[in-house]
Formats: C-alpha cells, structure tokens, sequence
C-alpha cells in the first residue's frame, strides 16, 4: 500500500516541486476581488428590486399565449417569470454574502500575517 507524502517529507527526500506549491493571495488581490463581489451583489440588488416591481405591477400570475400540437392559441394564465429571477437573485445575494464574509477573513489573516512579519523582520 503507497502512502503519500506529505510537504515535509518531499522536502526531506529531494521530491519536493516549488512550482506545485499554491501561492499565497496577497492583500491587493483580496482587495481587488472584494470591490468586485460588492459590484456584484449591488447589480444583483437591482435585478431583485426590478423583479419585485415588475410582480407589484402584474402580480402572480400572468396571461401567456400558448400554441398546442395543432397550431391553435390559447391564453393560459402562468406564474410570473418574476418570481424566478426574484428566487435566483435572493439565492445569489446570499452566496455573495458568504463569499464577502470569507474573503474578508482572508483579508485579516493576510494583513495579520504581514504585520507579524513586519514585527520578525524589524530584528533581522
């Protein structure tokens, strides 16, 4: 049975491949990707509100023409496609949200990082 090594023990036997290795994000990337996410959720809020407005103005239901096998039209009266783009923008707000609260995570672990390390090089 092959176990794998871990980075300590690749380094140990000569294997270990410094190219493979995840770079660490730094903090303007973070930056950068939060202003994004934030552009994001704002467009998605807009979305959300043009949904609510559209439903407040023809309310659940809504009257579509359908065609059947013969070619016949018919008016049925459908679920506004509103209420679709409302869930889908609810649904992406909130893995926006997780996502900025991640990334602002990350952020402080980056910004204490680097002060720790400001702190260890003022000795050197």
């Amino acid at each position: 049975m092959s176990v794998r090594k871990n980075k300590e023990l690749k380094k140990l036997s000569g294997t270990f491949q410094r190219a493979k290795e995840k770079k660490p994000r730094t903090e303007a990337d973070i930056k950068q990707q939060i202003e994004e996410t934030k552009e994001a959720s704002e467009s998605i809020r807009v979305n959300l509100r043009l949904a609510t407005k559209v439903i407040a103005a023809k309310g659940l239901m809504v009257e579509t023409v359908v065609h059947d096998s013969h070619g016949a039209a018919s008016k049925v009266e459908r679920i506004n496609p509103a209420i679709r783009e409302q869930k889908d923008a609810l649904k992406s707000l909130k893995s926006l949200r997780s996502q900025l609260a991640l990334l602002e995570s990350e952020l402080e672990t980056v910004t204490v990082t680097n002060e720790e390390d400001d702190e260890l090089n003022q000795f050197d």
